[in-house]
């Protein structure tokens, strides 16, 4: 709605609605993603017999995100209607002044994930009798949050990890022995907390 002489009618703490939809500018935004995996796999035994049954895998995946705004806004000036001269013209004052011409400004954001990993596995049957299976497994990981608000959260989060091994060695359909190591994880630029730690 909009008084007869083309003003925009609105109170001091209120805003008109019309005029926010038709007159107050536009934002316009742009958002990008990729994903990537890269693996390879090797079959070591096959290379040097000796070594039957072990394997060789390498990981290494990469994923990012990023968005920006621009935003180009304008407030309008409003007015209220005071009373009328005498000749019937509309009397009114200012209730918020507006902005003459556009205004600029620009957001943006994202964030980047960087993972590799190393693996080494043995599966082999000896003597028709002895199946003898191992695993070991190391991953890396590095995060970059481009949407940070403090020094802290924006160092790179990085962690090293050396999950669970096991060997396993079966004669004749029996379980004989299982081992396993704890997994072991290191975290450097910060903890769960936020709190800056020695990379």
């Amino acid at each position: 709605m909009i008084y007869s002489n083309g003003q925009i009618p609105a109170n001091t703490s209120q805003t008109n609605p019309w005029a926010a939809a038709t007159h107050s500018g536009f934002i316009s935004s742009y958002i990008s993603s990729l994903q990537s995996v890269f693996a390879v796999t090797q079959d070591i035994g096959k290379l040097w017999h000796p070594l039957k049954g072990l394997k060789a895998k390498a990981t290494f995946s990469f994923d990012t995100y990023a968005w920006n705004s621009f935003l180009r806004t304008k407030k309008q000036t409003t007015y209220m209607a005071t009373g009328r001269d005498a000749d019937g013209n509309l009397l009114t004052s200012v209730t918020n002044e507006g902005d003459d011409y556009l205004k600029y400004s620009k957001e943006a954001g994202g964030n980047r994930t960087m993972y590799m990993e190393g693996q080494l596995s043995y599966s082999r049957l000896l003597a028709d009798a002895h199946q003898i299976d191992g695993l070991l497994l190391y991953n890396m990981r590095d995060y970059v949050d481009a949407d940070a608000t403090s020094a802290i959260n924006s160092l790179p989060h990085r962690t090293q990890e050396l999950p669970p091994v096991c060997l396993t060695v079966i004669k004749a359909g029996i379980l004989l022995r299982e081992t396993s190591v704890i997994m072991v994880r290191r975290t450097s630029a910060r903890d769960i907390n936020g709190d800056s730690s020695l990379p």
